[in-house]
């Protein structure tokens, strides 16, 4: 009974063995199935991490590359506008060249014109002195010849002149003579022309 329940004891355990290898084998099999498809997704993964990469790279090349651009645009928009401003300056520089002679010939003008004024002054006061000497030349004349006529007489001529013409002769006549010819005179005209001599005093 003994070898019997050895046999069997036996037996059993090289079932568990059996069993215990299927096992292992069947598990290394199944983990051999896994690995790979872990592998897969940490490959995705992996891409994916690596696409995400390199579409921030992209866009950081982009980003970088359009502020390259902006700073080219403008650092040659600000080249323009120098250029621009120096063409400028030249055509004002040129200008300005152009014109000096013109100016300067304006200038001569000018100072051509400045002394011809003044010439044109001295010459107008000389003419007014020089009327004014031939009405003082003429008055003196009259108060001459009125001086010698006699009073009456000269009344009568000078109620027919103008009133000043006629304070100028007496004012320049000695008194005694133009008394006599203002006596001889109308009271009316008398009374004016004495006033304008009155005033002629102040």
């Amino acid at each position: 009974m003994r070898p019997r329940f050895l046999f069997i004891a036996v037996s059993f355990l090289i079932i568990l063995l059996v069993v215990k290898i299927f096992i292992s084998g069947l598990y290394l099999h199944v983990s051999g199935m896994k690995v790979p498809v872990a592998n897969i997704a940490m490959a995705e993964e992996s891409s994916g991490n690596q696409a995400v990469a390199k579409e921030a790279d992209t866009k950081q090349t982009a980003n970088k590359q359009t502020a390259s651009a902006d700073t080219t645009a403008t650092a040659a928009s600000l080249k323009k506008k120098e250029q621009e401003l120096k063409e400028r300056e030249a055509a004002v520089l040129k200008k300005e060249q152009e014109l000096a002679p013109l100016q300067a010939e304006v200038d001569a003008k000018i100072e051509q014109l400045n002394e011809l004024q003044v010439k044109l002054t001295a010459m107008a006061k000389e003419i007014a002195e020089k009327q004014q000497g031939l009405k003082d030349e003429k008055i003196n004349h009259l108060v001459t010849l009125y001086s010698a006529m006699d009073a009456s007489k000269a009344a009568k001529i000078m109620d027919k002149l103008n009133i000043d013409t006629v304070v100028k002769i007496l004012g320049n006549m000695k008194g005694k003579s133009a008394g006599q010819i203002l006596a001889a005179m109308s009271a009316d005209k008398g009374a004016v022309i004495s006033e304008k001599l009155g005033n002629l005093e102040e």
